[in-house]
C-alpha cells in the first residue's frame, strides 16, 4: 500500500487562496503497480463511488484490473485529506494498491482569492493556461502562472 497526494504549484502574484471547485472527484492518470503498463485514458476517482475490492472486506473509489496482467488494484481516497491549497502540502492524499498515479488532471472551476486583504474572489477560474485579472477593489493585479502538477508519495 502506498500513499500518494497531488500538488500544485504555481507563480502566484496578490493571490491568497486558491480552492477546487469540486473536491470530490479527481481526474488521474495510472499504471499498473505489477506489469508497469499505462491505462491507456484517464480515470476519475470520485468520492462518491465505493466498490468492493476482490477477496477483501474493504471498499475502494476505484478498483480496476489491468488489461494486460489481469491484475486487481484499488484507490481510495483517504479521510479528511482534501484541503485548501499551500505551498508544498497535497491537496488530496490517495490510498493505492497496486495502481500508481502517474499524472493529475486538473480541471477547471477553481476559486481565486484576492491578496492584500482584498473580498474579491473570482470563480470558475482555468488554470490550464495562465491566469490574469485586475482587482478593482484593491487596484492591483492578479496573476497565476507557471501552473505545474504532482504526484508525490506522501504519509498515510
Amino acid at each position: 500500500m502506498v500513499f500518494l497526494g497531488l500538488f500544485l504549484r504555481a507563480d502566484m502574484d496578490n493571490v491568497s487562496r486558491i480552492l477546487p471547485a469540486d473536491v470530490d472527484h479527481w481526474e488521474i492518470s495510472v499504471r499498473c503497480g505489477s506489469c508497469n503498463e499505462d491505462n491507456p485514458t484517464p480515470i476519475t476517482v470520485s468520492a462518491d463511488d465505493s466498490m468492493a475490492i476482490s477477496g477483501s472486506r474493504g471498499e475502494a473509489n476505484v478498483v480496476m484490473k489491468c488489461k494486460f496482467c489481469k491484475r486487481e488494484g484499488s484507490i481510495r481516497i483517504v479521510d479528511n485529506s482534501v484541503v485548501e491549497w499551500a505551498e508544498d502540502q497535497p491537496l488530496v492524499r490517495f490510498e493505492c494498491r497496486g495502481i500508481d498515479i502517474t499524472k493529475w488532471h486538473p480541471k477547471g472551476g477553481w476559486t481565486v482569492y484576492a491578496g492584500n486583504d482584498s473580498p474579491t474572489k473570482w470563480t470558475d477560474v482555468d488554470l490550464s493556461d495562465d491566469w490574469m485579472e485586475y482587482d478593482e477593489k484593491s487596484g492591483d493585479p492578479v496573476s497565476i502562472s507557471d501552473v505545474a502538477t504532482d504526484v508525490r508519495r506522501v504519509k498515510g
